[in-house]
Formats: C-alpha cells, sequence, structure tokens
C-alpha cells in the first residue's frame, strides 16, 4: 500500500552493472516505497566490502532525495543515517532483515527479502511526527508471490 501513485526509477550502481529498479511514493509525512534488485547475491559481495555506505548507496539514497525534495531543504543523509536496530522479520511470508534507522529530524526503517538470487527491499523515511498507524499499514501490506 504505497500512499500515492509510486515513482519509478532504474539505476545502475558505479561499481557494479546491476541495475535496481525503484518505486517512491510519498505523503504529508513521509516517502515510501520499495526496491527490487534481480541478483542480489553479486550487489551482496561488494556490500560487504564497503558495509553502511553501499547499503546507503543501494537501498536509502533514491528515498532520501525524494526527502530533501519534500522539505525544500538539502539534509546530507548519506553522513547523518545511524542505524539504530537490525532484527530478523518475516515479509510477505520470505525470512527477512529489518534495520531501523535515523537522520537528522526523520526516521526510518529497511525490510530487506532475498528469494533465490533476487532482492527485495521496503524503505519507509518519515517525519518525527508521523503517525504509527501509517508507518505499520505500509510495512504489513507487503505481499510477496512468485
Amino acid at each position: 500500500m504505497l500512499p500515492g501513485e509510486p515513482e519509478q526509477r532504474t539505476s545502475t550502481f558505479s561499481s557494479q552493472t546491476e541495475t535496481s529498479h525503484v518505486f517512491i511514493s510519498e505523503s504529508n509525512s513521509g516517502v515510501y516505497g520499495a526496491t527490487y534488485i534481480s541478483d542480489l547475491t553479486a550487489v551482496a559481495s561488494k556490500w560487504e566490502e564497503s558495509g553502511n555506505k553501499f547499503f546507503y548507496e543501494i537501498f536509502i539514497k533514491d528515498f532520501a532525495a525524494k526527502i530533501n525534495n519534500k522539505a525544500g531543504k538539502n539534509i546530507d543523509f548519506e553522513s547523518q543515517v545511524k542505524f539504530t536496530s537490525e532484527r530478523r522479520v518475516t515479509v510477505g511470508g520470505q525470512e527477512g532483515l529489518e534495520r531501523n534507522f535515523s537522520a537528522g529530524d526523520f526516521r526510518g526503517r529497511v525490510q530487506l527479502v532475498r528469494i533465490g538470487q533476487a532482492g527485495f527491499c521496503l524503505v519507509a523515511i518519515w517525519k518525527q511526527s508521523a503517525p504509527p498507524a501509517e508507518q505499520d499499514a505500509f510495512f504489513n501490506s507487503v505481499k510477496i508471490t512468485g
């Protein structure tokens, strides 16, 4: 359940030929969406080498840019992202990983699921004042089929 019609972006990582597909939607209180990567295994090898910087580059950067546009200012998310917790979750019946983070006045959550070689990532970045029901509705609405 995205709060509006999603905008789709496709990008290729600078050090990798793998392409990600990003779907982003916004509400008054945040930015929500999903990223799909068809060969997460290839991307993960780069992730292990560079840690959180690559994680930010793949999964958070496009959403942070949308928040900056919405806020009308340039928040340096890359240097401000602080991961606050990490846990195992089940998303759409699939085992996954969830990471909560903060960046300045914003909070966020990333859920990552791998099915075979493919990776699915849900991302939300919201203002501190965002209603918890909105955040939960987004993450609880995910269905992965295939």
